[in-house]
């Protein structure tokens, strides 16, 4: 009897591979809604609650809306390049913290 007979295993096919947002969010808790649910185009980096935790010589992306979750560890780093979520909101300055020109 073979291991496939005596485990009942069923023939695997083709892998199912997840768009990168289905992928991010299944596996991502750092996020406060599922990657991808926010206007098309937009990304974390580019949310007002994108935020850089600072550490010794390192920074650390995360989700300020997520910061009562924050862990110390990579389990609630998020990237920046993550599609936008469904509470995304336009970030009103810009990297050096100034005011942008509208």
């Amino acid at each position: 009897m073979s291991q496939r007979e005596l485990f009942d295993v069923a023939e695997v096919g083709e892998r199912k591979v997840l768009p990168s947002a289905a992928r991010a969010s299944s596996r991502s808790k750092a996020t406060p809604a599922p990657v991808g649910t926010g206007p098309v185009g937009e990304t974390c980096r580019t949310c007002a609650h994108y935020t850089r935790v600072v550490h010794n010589d390192y920074s650390y992306p995360k989700c300020g809306l997520m910061q009562a979750d924050w862990t110390r560890g990579p389990g609630s780093d998020i990237k920046a390049s993550y599609d936008a979520c469904r509470l995304f909101e336009p970030r009103t300055t810009g990297p050096d913290n100034q005011p942008t020109k509208e």
